[in-house]
C-alpha cells in the first residue's frame, strides 16, 4: 500500500482501485488512509516505484 501511494495512490479509492484493498466490508479504510499518509512523498519529490 505505502508504494501504491508513493507512486500515485493518494487515497483509499485509488488504494482499493489498484490493489483491491478494503473492498470487501470495507472495515480496513482507515487504516488504509493512514498508511496513505504516512506515506506520502513530498510535492515535487519524484519516485519510481517497479513492480
Amino acid at each position: 500500500m505505502a508504494d501504491a501511494a508513493r507512486a500515485g495512490a493518494h487515497d483509499v479509492d485509488a488504494v482499493e482501485a489498484e490493489l483491491k484493498a478494503g473492498t470487501n466490508c470495507g472495515s480496513c479504510r482507515p487504516e488504509i488512509s493512514r498508511i496513505i499518509s504516512g506515506a506520502k512523498v513530498p510535492q515535487g519529490v519524484r519516485t519510481h516505484v517497479t513492480a
